[in-house]
């Protein structure tokens, strides 16, 4: 893939956590209403009873942000040696 490819991805990554977590803020700020977040494939509704759905794709999602910044700068996919006697 070209460092290109990788930034898109990149990119597309931090749109999708910018609006999980505006939407995690509104909840937050209201817990009795319900939300609906676009994320440029599907529009969703989301209520209190969601917030842990969307923190558990919020940990994934900033696993995969530092796994393409990583690929991006070169510095991912980092190889351990030890030593073999």
């Amino acid at each position: 893939m070209a460092c290109v490819d990788y930034q898109n991805r990149l990119d597309n990554i931090r749109s999708l956590i910018q609006a999980y977590e505006e939407v995690l803020a509104k909840i937050a700020a209201n817990p009795q209403r319900s939300y609906t977040i676009n994320t440029g494939q599907t529009t969703e509704t989301v209520s209190k009873k969601d917030d842990k759905a969307i923190m558990d794709l919020l940990e994934r999602l900033y696993a995969q942000e530092e796994f393409w910044c990583g690929r991006l700068s070169g510095t991912g996919g980092v190889v351990y040696v030890r030593p073999h006697f």
